[in-house]
Formats: structure tokens, sequence, C-alpha cells
């Protein structure tokens, strides 16, 4: 999980419509089951629809007396066969148009808050990926997938910063409209590390960060511990040296058992050119 990542969570979870029992919000539960769902028989049909309003749509009907285009659509139809039931579909998903602009955009003709909702573990990949429109694998400019090489122009990385390029082509201007704005707490964290870090590495001499660390630690400790961590350094020398002397000892037999082999195939061969020599009277073909 990146900082861009939830930075797109963050950006998603304030649309009020994603949790309040508004009118957007039903059309928003509504596109989440049938991304969640499709449908192939009339059964699935019947099943995800009966589930919409039982679960969704009854308490958006108890909470809105009010009588609307969508209420009625969904209250006096009564669908008998799929087709009835696809165009039933068709109609309730057009009303995704009273959640447009949709914040991230889409990803595969799904929208990105969907994907959200339903645990996407890296929304910043696929934000506004459909209105970017970059095919992964070839150039964003002339679509060849030869020699193309993946670009991450500036941060948060998301479809709009990234491209894929080859060499022959120069990347395109980016469109902030489907860029994925960072946080300025994000910015100033990563600066103040950055700084950090660099003021780290500049106080220390030859030695790595992990070895200074782990001084550190040490000299923090007990000399309990200090005795403690030194046996266990003895054994593992002592485990060391062991492991070499039966790795040396292996080798030694291993080299004599291979001549031991090489003996016993000489003895065998030898064997058994005799046996065919001594059987060669009673074979009729040396006979004379």
């Amino acid at each position: 999980m990146s900082f861009a990542h939830i930075q797109a969570e963050y950006l998603i979870s304030q649309i009020p419509w994603t949790s309040d029992d508004s009118f957007e919000n039903v059309v928003f539960e509504w596109l989440k089951l049938i991304s969640q769902h499709p449908c192939k028989k009339k059964q699935d049909f019947e099943k995800l629809f009966a589930t919409f309003r039982n679960n969704h749509f009854n308490k958006f009907l108890h909470n809105n007396a009010n009588s609307s285009e969508f209420v009625k659509l969904v209250c006096d139809s009564a669908p008998t066969t799929k087709k009835d039931y696809e165009e039933l579909f068709l109609k309730i998903s057009a009303y995704k148009r009273n959640l447009e602009p949709m914040p991230g955009g889409h990803s595969d003709g799904v929208p990105v808050a969907v994907l959200w909702s339903l645990g996407h573990r890296a929304l910043n990949k696929v934000w506004y990926k459909d209105e970017v429109g970059h095919v992964a694998g070839k150039c964003c400019q002339c679509l060849t997938s030869r020699r193309v090489s993946f670009v991450v122009r500036q941060e948060p990385a998301c479809p709009a910063t990234s491209v894929w390029l080859c060499p022959s082509c120069s990347a395109p201007p980016i469109n902030e409209s489907f860029v994925l704005p960072p946080p300025k707490q994000h910015e100033q964290m990563l600066a103040n590390m950055r700084e950090l870090y660099i003021l780290y590495l500049s106080s220390q001499e030859t030695k790595s960060p992990l070895d200074v660390a782990w001084s550190q630690h040490y000299r923090q400790h007990e000399p309990a511990f200090q005795v403690m961590v030194a046996n266990l350094n003895s054994k593992l020398a002592s485990y060391q040296h062991n492991l070499t002397e039966v790795e040396h000892n292996y080798f030694n037999l291993q080299q004599w058992a291979d001549r031991q082999m090489s003996v016993v195939s000489k003895q065998l061969q030898q064997a058994y050119n005799n046996g065919q020599q001594s059987c060669q009277g009673y074979d009729l073909r040396y006979r004379r």
C-alpha cells in the first residue's frame, strides 16, 4: 500500500454519497451490486434486483416518501423475461449520470469509487484510467510495443503522470484534470524524512546505517545482554567451524566413494569379459 493509494482512498471517502442516505447513494449501491454480481441467467437478474430492493431501495423509499421518476421505475416495473430485466437494468444504470463527474473516473468501465468500496489495493494505478486512455505495454504516442519503458513523470504516480514511451517519442503534456492531487502533509513529510536521512548519513564515517544502529542498540543494554550476545557469537563461530569440518569430511568421503565405484565398475567389466570368453566354446558362431 502506497501513499498515493491512501491519498486516493481519502479523496473518495470524502464524497458524501458514498455513505449517506441520499438518492445518489442508492444509485451508488446499485452500481456496486452490478459490478460484484454479473448476471447471465434470468435467475441472476431476479436475485440481484430483489437484493437491491430489500437492502437499499426500501430503506431509501421509507426515508423519502416523495415520488420520483426513479421510484416509479423501480416500483412499477414487473419484468417477466430476461430481456425485460436487461432493459430495466439499463434504465436504472443510466441514473449514474447523477453521480457525474465521477471522482477518480473509471477503470475498464467500472467507476473507481466502486472499486474503492470493494477494497481495491492500488487505487492510484486506476485513477481516471479509462479517461487517460493509455494502453499498458504500448507507447502512448505511436502505440508500438517494441522497446517501451514505463516512466513515472511526477508523484503521486497515476495513469495521468505515468506513461509508456518508446525511444523515438517524447512524453505528451500531463492532463492536470486527471492527476491525483498530492496531499500537502505528504509532501512535507517526505521532505522532512529526506532531510533527516541526509543529516544522519552525513554524521557517519565509514559505517553503514545498519552498523551504527546496531552499535547504539548494543551500548544501550546492560552488561548481561552484552555477555549473552558475546556467547551467541562464540557459539555461532563454533557451529560455522564444525560445519566447515563436516563439509570437508563429506567431500573426502564422496571422493573415496567415487574411487571405489570406479574400481568395482572395472572389476565387473572384467568379469563380464571373462564370462564372454569362457562361453565362446559353446557358441555355434565360434565353432569352425
